[in-house]
């Protein structure tokens, strides 16, 4: 029981420094800050993310004041959420216009999906229960209910008949022991 809470104590030291650290000095202490903790990072940040999050990207976002994110919401590792336009690079040069920039809003609405290295772009805003395919770059809003796939991602379906398809193949594993659990699936599958 000892052990448990000194290694408790000793990581919530360790991140409290590193917290400090990265306010303090910034740079790479601010980076690394949003690797270790991507939700925290990113919240004090300015952008707007609910409970029971879970964000799996090391991806740089650089104005998270301009992110909303519901509650259950699942970012899954590489996926990118870009607020700039960063094509204006060409304008800026054609036109002698070097401060130019574009901005939009991604919004995420609750119990949302985002796969694997997909990439939400400037102005998109995703509703509610929704599913994003891994590798989808999002340049249009995605209605609520839907799952959305593909470059650019498109409606592919809907999370109702995504729950009507593979909910009898689905299996009550969570909190299960590793064994009980191994040997459940095992059985299951052909």
């Amino acid at each position: 029981m000892k052990l448990i809470r000194w290694g408790h104590f000793m990581r919530t030291l360790f991140f409290s420094l590193f917290w400090i650290f990265s306010k303090c000095f910034g740079g790479a202490f601010s980076v690394l800050a949003m690797w270790v903790n991507p939700i925290k990072y990113y919240s004090r940040k300015g952008a707007k993310i609910g409970e029971n999050c879970r964000w799996y990207s090391k991806a740089v976002c650089t104005e998270p004041f301009l992110l909303e994110i519901g509650d259950h919401v699942h970012i899954g590792s590489g996926v990118q959420l870009i607020t700039h336009d960063g094509a204006l690079w060409v304008l800026r040069e054609k036109l002698g216009r070097p401060g130019l920039d574009r901005f939009g809003k991604i919004v995420v609405g609750n119990n949302v999906f985002i796969g694997n290295n997909s990439i939400l772009m400037p102005g998109v805003t995703i509703g509610n229960d929704c599913i994003i395919g891994a590798g989808s770059v999002v340049t249009k809003d995605v209605s609520s209910g839907m799952i959305a796939a593909g470059i650019p991602a498109k409606k592919i379906g809907t999370v109702d008949a995504f729950a009507d398809r593979y909910l009898p193949d689905c299996f009550e594993t969570k909190d299960m022991a590793e064994a009980m659990r191994r040997k459940m699936i095992l059985e299951a599958l052909p």
